[in-house]
Order: structure tokens, then sequence, then C-alpha cells
């Protein structure tokens, strides 16, 4: 009996027990289902976060691909730059190379030279003319010649202050007495429209010509002086049929856009048998 009495509580107690742990695994069961989906919904972000900056893995990832993006773009505008400088260099190089063969051209005698740049050239008459920035005040007229370093660009047809315009020897109006070849076969060029190249006319039919011929000024037409280089020819067909040769001439002067040139300038005549009037300051008095 006494041992009963012992049992009972003991029976009762492991009853409470057992039901506790069902309550809490029931309580348990339905905070996982219910609370934590929506505690993890709004932390995820915060997770998120940390773990890329708490996690020194990620951590260092991140900074290595930040650091290597903005030395990428370090490098690109450093490109950048160096391809500018390069660029104006060469632009420096070429302007150097054309200003020394205008200085080392060889003028004609009895001319002098007046330097002048190119300030405008309207692309609807990109083959026809240019504006120079010389004018009459530099002693410039009229019909005077135009050449760079490479040959005769053209002749003045207007003339102001400051600026002139130049007829290049491409114009379709534009004719010039020339020589071609060794043998200093006649013709004249005269000019074509856009980008055709200048064309030969009243050649000899019996002259001997060939491609790569040069083309020099005659000096004939009271315009342009001889022996100023115009091209030379490009192509050269004779026909049977044809009264005379027909060739077309490659220009030297506008192979590339000129930039700077020199206008010939007639020297002013002197005249050496002219009277010298003596110096009062330094010539004697007359004998009485």
């Amino acid at each position: 009996m006494k041992g009963d009495r012992l049992l009972g509580p003991k029976r009762s107690y492991s009853g409470f027990t057992v039901a506790g742990l069902l309550l809490c695994v029931a309580l348990a069961w339905g905070f996982r289902h219910s609370l934590i989906p929506i505690v993890l919904d709004k932390t995820q972000p915060l997770i998120q976060w940390s773990s890329q900056y708490l996690d020194p893995g990620a951590f260092w990832w991140t900074w290595q691909a930040e650091q290597r993006d903005a030395e990428v773009r370090q490098l690109e505008a450093q490109n950048q730059r160096l391809y500018n400088q390069l660029a104006a260099m060469g632009h420096i190089v070429e302007e150097n190379q054309e200003l020394r063969q205008l200085l080392q051209l060889k003028m004609p005698t009895a001319y002098n030279k007046v330097s002048a740049e190119v300030i405008l050239r309207a692309p609807h008459q990109w083959y026809e003319t240019l504006v120079i920035d010389q004018g009459f005040e530099a002693g410039l007229a009229v019909n005077q010649v135009v050449v760079n370093g490479n040959g005769v660009v053209g002749k003045l047809i207007e003339v102001t202050a400051k600026t002139s315009r130049v007829q290049l020897i491409s114009h379709p109006e534009s004719m010039v007495s020339c020589l071609i070849g060794k043998s200093n076969v006649p013709g004249v060029l005269t000019g074509r429209y856009r980008q055709k190249p200048a064309h030969l006319r009243y050649l000899q039919n019996f002259a001997k010509l060939h491609s790569g011929d040069p083309v020099v000024t005659s000096g004939l037409g009271g315009v342009y002086p001889a022996g100023l280089v115009l091209g030379t020819i490009k192509t050269l067909r004779k026909q049977a049929a044809l009264p005379s040769p027909e060739a077309t001439v490659e220009l030297s002067s506008l192979q590339t856009p000129p930039r700077f040139v020199v206008v010939l300038v007639p020297a002013p005549e002197t005249n050496d048998n002219a009277p010298v009037e003596p110096d009062p300051l330094t010539s004697e008095p007359p004998d009485a």
C-alpha cells in the first residue's frame, strides 16, 4: 500500500511532463510556420548586407572588383588623353613639314613671296576656290600665282584688304599653258568639276607621251611663270579616230588639302641707269 501511494504521484508528474513537452512542440511548430517566415522576410536585406561585408571572402572580392573597375576607368581616360596628344602632334608634324617645304621652295626670278594661311574652303566649292588670310595690304593683287611646296595651287581672283580668294587649277574655268614630258610637248591644262582629274587639251597627235610624265607651266599667257610644277599624267588614251590624244593629270598641289601657301608677288623694277642724287651731308661742295 505504501508503494502504490508512492507510485501514484510519480505517474501524475510524468503525465504533466509529457503534456508540457507536447505543448512546447506545438508552440514551436506554430512559431516556425507563422512567425519565422515573417521575421526572415523582414530581416533578409540586413542578412544579405551583413553577409557581404562581414564575410572576409566576399568583402575581398568586392573590393578587388571595385579597384579593378577604377583602374580600368583611369587607364581609359589616360589612353584618350594620349590619343588626343598624338593626334595633335601629328597635325603639328604635318604643319612643320609643309612649312619646311615652303621655306625650301625655289622662287622664280623677279618674284617675291608672301606667305599665307588658308582660312576658308567652302564644301560646295571644295575643288574650285579657297580663301587666304592676306590681301592688298600685303601687296597682293588679282592674277598673282599661288603655290605650295608641291606645285601650283591657283591664282588670285578677288583681293580685299586682309583676305584673298584663290581660283584653284582644278576649277572648270582654269586654263594653264603647260609643257609635258622630257620633250616639252605643249598643251593646255584645264580643270574639271568635282573630283574628276584635270584634263590636257590641244595635244599633238604625234606626241610621244606616257603615264607619269611631269607637267609644268610654260610661262605663256602672262600669268604663270615658267617651270612651276602642275602634276603628272595619270591616264593617256590614243585613238586613230580622235583628233588628239586624251590625257588626265593628277594635280600635285591638291593631293592633300593645302593649309599654307605662298603668293608670288612681282618684284618692283629697279632702274640701275637712273642718276643717283648726291647726299648733301656727305658730298663736297663744287669748286668755285
